[in-house]
């Protein structure tokens, strides 16, 4: 078996293996690495396990400098960005790597993780970090062990997924008693959910979406459908649903499909609206999904353990849709010796700044 990395690939070739594997999503076809080039000129990483010319696994990752959004909206901008990369280079990934089902799995899995580790530490890479698949059969504990194995440290995560092919009957039953009350509150409450359609909606989602992170503390999304993408790609592998209350545009939130998944993305809403606009979205992306023949609905991840308010908030919210709780794992290594060479460097390039 070979193990290879490349910076560009034939997307047409890469897109089918992901599309065509049960465990495969958006995360880890070209039009995800297009797009996080184009918000944050992130390199992408096409890692490859072959055997006689033919691919057995397959991860998407993508490079950049450690924390360097941070820095994306300031003056500094320029210094720091090529600083970062060369000093506190990353490598992450989402919902990956994908291998062909078949009864070789062990070793496949071993060559990807094992080349991965060698191409970290060739490449001086301060931090690697990714999720593993969510769909199909993956043996979590299993291929956790294996990135053990290579010196990666592992974490508990999870999702709530819906399955879509449940019929509307049964979906309405599924819910608790929140959710339904949520749902019958948005006709009282004279919420209208739409997709945006044109390019005001799409600015005016963006708009939100800043306000809401400022006003959370946070910075932008790594990833949320900006204008360039979605022209070229609404109706096909993303949307944007929009919810107005007399029309003003209280909340809204992104979606990307693929293989028969929905998947949501940067959510955003008017803290001062106190009306059930979010569980209206859910709600419709729902019904548009399973009579669009749609095979799951993903919630894009909770906190199995939450601790803190927000988290016990989100995983409240995300529970009472009638999901299963998918448990997943998250991998993490940063190479040992290396983290404080690398932030004394880092320190002393700032302090050149000055």
């Amino acid at each position: 078996m070979e193990f290879i990395a490349k910076h560009a690939v034939d997307s047409g070739i890469w897109d089918t293996f992901v599309e065509s594997n049960p465990e495969g999503t958006f995360f880890q076809t070209t039009r995800y690495s297009d797009a996080m080039n184009d918000l944050h000129q992130s390199v992408p990483v096409f890692f490859t396990v072959e055997k006689n010319g033919r691919t057995c696994a397959a991860l998407l990752a993508l490079k950049e400098g450690y924390g360097e959004q941070a820095f994306e909206k300031t003056a500094i901008n320029r210094a720091t960005k090529p600083l970062l990369r060369a000093s506190l280079a990353t490598l992450r990934w989402h919902q990956g790597p994908l291998v062909l089902p078949t009864e070789e799995k062990t070793p496949i899995l071993r060559a990807m993780i094992g080349g991965l580790n060698e191409y970290c530490k060739k490449n001086r890479i301060f931090l690697a970090e990714g999720s593993l698949p969510v769909l199909g059969n993956s043996d979590q504990d299993a291929v956790g062990a294996l990135f053990c194995e290579a010196d990666f440290t592992t974490k508990p995560a999870a999702t709530f997924i819906i399955d879509l092919a449940d019929g509307e009957e049964k979906r309405w039953e599924k819910l608790d008693k929140a959710a339904k009350k949520a749902v019958l509150g948005c006709k009282m409450q004279n919420i209208d959910v739409v997709r945006a359609s044109t390019e005001d909606d799409v600015n005016g989602y963006q708009e939100l979406l800043g306000s809401f992170r400022k006003k959370m503390g946070l910075h932008m999304p790594p990833f949320y459908p900006n204008l360039d993408f979605w022209k070229k790609n609404k109706g096909k592998t993303t949307d944007i649903y929009l919810a107005h209350q007399e029309k003003k545009l209280v909340s809204a939130m992104g979606v990307v499909y693929c293989n028969g998944l929905i998947t949501e993305v940067a959510v955003a809403r008017d803290l001062e609206n106190k009306a059930y606009a979010q569980d209206a979205i859910k709600w419709k992306i729902i019904q548009w999904g399973a009579e669009n023949n749609y095979r799951f609905y993903d919630l894009a991840g909770v906190n199995p353990d939450p601790k803190t308010a927000q988290e016990k908030g989100a995983y409240q919210f995300k529970s009472k849709w009638g999901g299963k709780l998918v448990r997943t794992t998250e991998v993490r290594m940063r190479h040992p010796g290396f983290r404080d060479k690398v932030v004394n460097r880092v320190k002393n390039g700032l302090k050149g700044l000055r």
